[in-house]
């Protein structure tokens, strides 16, 4: 797969998703030191806005150091407020797109991490054509499931022993959804 930076700009009623640079380090730096982000994810938070930057730097490149898998990434924003309410990632590696993301808290429990989601199916299935869609989450993490499950992803599998997180051994559900033809 050929490295490209991301050109893809979704849209929901209530949201921009912007393809991510390494220039939303500035304004994302403050809303991605929220510990409450990083219970369920193995990310250490920012220590510095050129810390987000590098970090932004490596992700927004395109692809991995191998060209196997499509990185593009967003940040969100409000049309009404006009803040930054989250984040989100694809990773597509052959016919699978991989899903990952967060909302800040003050836009959380709201629907805009559905809505973005939801945005990024669509962008994804009319721009590349994966056959799948896959989340995984952290499996104390009820509210990643309950959304993943509102949106029509299925339970596919579980990943003991997934990954160490923050002192504790971290086992995933894996969820999986067909893309609409």
């Amino acid at each position: 797969m050929k490295q490209q930076v991301n050109t893809l700009k979704l849209e929901t009623d209530r949201t921009i998703l912007e393809p991510l640079t390494p220039e939303h380090s500035e304004v994302l730096f403050e809303p991605f030191c929220d510990p409450d982000l990083y219970h369920y994810i193995f990310w250490e938070i920012p220590k510095s806005v050129e810390s987000l930057r590098t970090f932004f730097d490596r992700i927004c490149k395109g692809s991995s150091d191998d060209g196997k898998q499509l990185w593009l990434n967003w940040a969100s924003r409000d049309k009404e407020s006009g803040q930054y309410s989250g984040f989100f990632e694809t990773t597509i590696d052959g016919s699978d797109a991989s899903l990952a993301y967060f909302t800040f808290k003050p836009f959380q429990q709201k629907g805009y991490a559905k809505e973005g989601v939801l945005a990024l199916i669509e962008g994804l299935t009319s721009t590349y054509s994966p056959e799948t869609f896959t989340v995984e989450m952290d499996t104390r993490n009820r509210a990643s499931v309950k959304l993943a499950e509102s949106m029509g992803f299925r339970w596919h599998e579980t990943v003991n022993n997934a990954c160490e997180l923050k002192d504790y051994q971290s086992h995933e559900f894996v969820f999986r959804m067909n893309a609409k033809k």
